[in-house]
C-alpha cells in the first residue's frame, strides 16, 4: 500500500490560489445555491446542508491548518504565535 500524499497546507498556496479558494468558491456556490432558491425547495435545502458543511469541516482538518491549535485558534482570534 503507498502513502496518501496530502495536500499543501492553504498558507503554502500563491496568494491567488488562496483568494480563489477562500472568496471565489463561497460566492460561485452561493450563487448556484440561490439559482436553485427558485427552482427546487430540496435541491436547495441539499446545497446549503453541503454549505454548511463546507464552512465547518475544511477549517477543522489538517489541509487547513498544521496543527490542532492552529485551528482552533483560528476560530477565536487567538494570540499564540506560529511556530
Amino acid at each position: 500500500m503507498s502513502a496518501r500524499r496530502l495536500p499543501p497546507l492553504m498558507a503554502d498556496n500563491p496568494r491567488a490560489v488562496q483568494i480563489a479558494f477562500v472568496i471565489g468558491a463561497p460566492v460561485v456556490f452561493g450563487a448556484i445555491t440561490g439559482v436553485f432558491l427558485g427552482l427546487s425547495e430540496t435541491v436547495y435545502a441539499v446545497l446549503s446542508i453541503i454549505g454548511a458543511l463546507g464552512g465547518v469541516v475544511p477549517a477543522s482538518t489538517i489541509w487547513v491548518h498544521a496543527r490542532a491549535r492552529d485551528a482552533a485558534c483560528s476560530r477565536v482570534r487567538c494570540s499564540a504565535r506560529r511556530s
